[in-house]
């Protein structure tokens, strides 16, 4: 096994996000709180809390996992997705187990939440591109082109309004319309038009909110490591909160603005989609902390013990700091510190088959209420 796993140090904090990887949304209780990223060679890679509830981070390369661990037949499906899907980002991690999901592999609930979802990013997508093409269109009609560009390499009908955005742009028609795509695709889980309250990014900040809001509520009467732990959550889900809130309204605001956002996106492609992207990084993984708040994972009340919960909040990397300020005081001991008491529960024993049951329930509760 040594060959296999590399442990990181104990105080591991990730520089950016992209080192951290993607909450992985597995039904496999002794991959409780994995994340995925791209390794050296561009392969899948887990970065996992110790297996064995100690302290400490592994990096496990996803093809040798299977050879040492039991793991789900919807988390080996889900994983085989993501590496067709690169790169690893939390839109195209997210896409990927919506379609897991839909195939039935996780249970019927799993299935219709994940198809009711995908329908609802379809249709956002839809009315993202349409506004887009049609502001381009107004604008295109308001400018006096000298000559437009004859067609370079295009697939699809050549229309008037291909020809002005090529003409606008000083880009290919293609590249144009590719632009587009994308970032009507990074704006289907920020949200737009009648399917804003819907979409996925905005149904978990809520759940965020509403986690920062009942913890609050009981700080008081928490002692001990409950306090500890309870702090610490109150903490994380209010800075998170507040952050995603500032940068959902700032990349609406600019989609509000699809000229000039779309020559931005043809300039630098990669720097907008992850500033696009912000607010899906700040609130990946929060939906585990979250659904077992509104599910009441375990039959257990949350306040009778929230190390089991706060676990699986997300590591924040050195890069977020950047995104939050300005900190509070208790709110940069988040980048430094952890209560002791942060293990995740590795349920090992019992019948496997009941608890990958058990964690197929919480992945459809988290679908349906959450969208993720």
């Amino acid at each position: 096994m040594a060959s296999v796993l590399a442990e990181f140090s104990r105080l591991f904090q990730p520089t950016t996000f992209r080192e951290r990887g993607v909450r992985l949304p597995l039904t496999s209780p002794v991959l409780a709180g994995a994340c995925v990223r791209a390794g050296a060679r561009g392969e899948p890679e887990l970065v996992l809390p110790n297996p064995d509830g100690g302290d400490g981070f592994f990096v496990w390369p996803w093809r040798d996992l299977r050879e040492v661990c039991r793991v789900s037949i919807h988390d080996v499906q889900l994983m085989d997705c993501i590496a067709a899907s690169q790169p690893i980002l939390p839109m195209t991690v997210a896409r990927a187990a919506h379609k897991v999901a839909a195939s039935g592999i996780a249970g019927r609930a799993a299935m219709d939440a994940a198809k009711n979802g995908a329908a609802i990013d379809e249709e956002t997508v839809r009315a993202a591109t349409a506004f887009m093409l049609e502001s381009l269109a107004r604008h295109c009609q308001t400018q006096s082109f000298a000559a437009l560009p004859e067609p370079d390499g295009e697939t699809a009908a050549v229309t008037p309004l291909r020809r002005q955005m090529a003409a606008l742009y000083g880009r290919p028609a293609n590249d144009v319309v590719k632009a587009i795509e994308e970032i009507a695709a990074a704006i289907s889980v920020i949200g737009f038009g009648e399917q804003t309250e819907q979409a996925r990014l905005p149904r978990l900040l809520a759940a965020v909110e509403a986690l920062h809001g009942a913890v609050t509520e009981r700080l008081e009467a928490m002692k001990g490591s409950r306090a500890s732990c309870a702090e610490f959550m109150a903490t994380a889900s209010g800075l998170v909160a507040r952050g995603a809130r500032r940068w959902l309204a700032e990349a609406r605001a600019r989609f509000a603005r699809p000229v000039a956002l779309v020559a931005a996106y043809l300039a630098e492609p990669e720097p907008m989609t992850h500033w696009l992207q912000r607010a899906d990084w700040l609130l990946n993984g929060w939906s585990g902390p979250c659904v077992r708040r509104l599910a009441g994972a375990n039959g257990q009340n949350w306040e009778r013990d929230p190390g089991d919960m706060v676990a699986l909040v997300p590591m924040l990397p050195r890069e977020a700091e950047a995104w939050l300020t300005p900190l509070s005081p208790e709110e940069a001991r988040i980048f430094r510190s952890r209560p002791a008491r942060l293990r995740i529960e590795r349920r090992s024993h019992g019948d496997s088959q009941m608890l990958i049951a058990h964690e197929e329930s919480l992945r459809a509760a988290s679908l349906r209420m959450l969208g993720v």
